[in-house]
């Protein structure tokens, strides 16, 4: 890829195990295992090695970037920042709660969901080379939505494996394209 040093990918993870609602940490289904090593097909054609991998340190995202991992012999780096969004509840009723939350706007939200928003929007400023991450349905909203200017905790549903593209241009990303979106409701 040309001027490869300036662009970031944001892959959301393959499908998962578990739903949100019953597992803090679930793996990849076989299904997920297969789209994972779809999207690293795709990826590891269209890059050259040297290339920095980030995953969000849960399972279902570190098992969707091991293929590309693999690929160019290097490791993934692990980073907080990219992690699914916290939830004030219990694993019971966060389901519920997702579902509200994903209705809602940034500037009613607690602190707590506030500071989680900003790690990550932080941690994406210090881009500086081609980054591929895997991360979570809601980490994406966040970037995207505040790329895009839009108080709106979901912006768009990128399904599983997608790959949103952003570009670094005069020190501000901006976005390129958007992954393939869901046809159905997160669960």
């Amino acid at each position: 890829m040309k001027d490869k040093s300036s662009y970031v990918f944001l892959v959301r993870h393959g499908e998962a195990t578990a739903s949100w609602g019953q597992d803090p940490d679930p793996g990849l289904t076989h299904k997920g295992i297969e789209q994972a090593e779809a999207v690293s097909t795709i990826l590891s054609k269209r890059f050259q090695a040297p290339l920095r991998i980030i995953s969000s340190p849960l399972l279902r995202a570190r098992q969707t970037a091991a293929p590309l991992a693999e690929y160019f012999d290097t490791t993934i780096e692990i980073d907080p920042a990219y992690q699914e969004i916290i939830s004030p509840h219990g694993l019971a009723t966060r389901q519920v709660w997702l579902k509200r939350f994903m209705e809602e706007t940034w500037e009613f939200q607690p602190q707590e969901l506030i500071d989680w928003r900003m790690i990550s929007l932080e941690s994406l400023k210090t881009m500086q080379t081609c980054t591929i991450i895997y991360t979570h349905f809601m980490v994406i909203n966040t970037i995207v939505g505040w790329l895009v200017g839009s108080k709106a905790t979901v912006w768009f549903r990128p399904a599983n494996c997608s790959v949103t593209e952003l570009k670094l241009e005069q020190d501000k990303f901006k976005l390129v394209k958007l992954g393939r979106e869901l046809t159905s409701v997160v669960n």
